[in-house]
């Protein structure tokens, strides 16, 4: 079964049930993950000192792949050592360089690269931010 990402904005009063309404929304569609959207915004710069400082902490984030402009999201960790024979910063490749970030991806047990141009949220503390891209001009 092919999974397809949708996201849906809700206005809803100020003084509403957020937890109740996300609980009826899960009831309502078995098997999707709802969350509330990003309240609080950070820049992408902070995100990224952010990441880079975690030092072996699980961390969460939303990117844009930058293959096929897919949404998906990443639960992992820096700094991991098990697994380097299948690690893509053996080859010597300057990461940065390139934008990316090499982080290890606890869901699918390898290393992925995140491109810092497509970071869009990111779990700091259990609280969800929305990054603002402070790096590149705007086009």
């Amino acid at each position: 079964m092919s999974k397809r990402t949708f996201t849906v904005e809700i206005e809803m009063p100020a003084d509403s049930n957020e937890p109740a309404m996300a609980v009826w929304l899960q009831n309502l569609l078995p098997g999707s993950k709802v969350r509330p959207l990003s309240q609080k915004s950070i820049p992408l710069s902070k995100a990224i000192e952010f990441i880079e400082g975690t030092n072996g902490r699980i961390f969460s984030i939303r990117f844009i792949k930058r293959t096929n402009g897919e949404e998906r999201y990443l639960t992992g960790r820096m700094g991991v050592k098990t697994k380097l024979e299948k690690s893509p910063t053996k080859d010597g490749t300057d990461w940065k360089a390139h934008d990316l970030i090499c982080v290890f991806d606890m869901q699918k047990d390898g290393y992925r690269s995140i491109p810092t141009e497509g970071i869009r949220e990111i779990l700091i503390k259990g609280e969800w931010f929305s990054v603002v891209n402070d790096l590149q001009p705007l086009p």
